[in-house]
């Protein structure tokens, strides 16, 4: 799985294991978890059960997520000003 973080004016994805399952309870559990949440996700939403309403989702690992990882593994910071929120590389966000 991969997790899209957008916190503190930044985006950053990292890859995880799927640690577990419960239908049940309609969660996904994961090896690592945000830096404010928790290592379970709601199967519904993807959303984290500990902060559902919070900027952390569980996302599909695809060729363009696992590139974005490779290419900014520490995120990118997101430009508010513009009214799509562009992305800024990390060297553009500096100044």
């Amino acid at each position: 799985m991969a997790v899209r973080s957008e916190s503190g004016g930044q985006v950053r994805f990292w890859l995880t294991n799927i640690d577990g399952l419960s239908r049940a309870r309609g969660l996904l559990f994961t090896e690592d978890w945000p830096e404010f949440g928790d290592h379970a996700w709601l199967l519904a939403t993807g959303r984290n059960a500990f902060c559902p309403d919070g900027q952390d989702r569980l996302v599909i690992p695809t060729a363009a997520v696992i590139r974005f990882i490779e290419e900014f593994p520490h995120g990118v910071a997101i430009d508010a000003s513009s009214s799509r929120a562009a992305l800024l590389s990390p060297d553009m966000a500096s100044g």
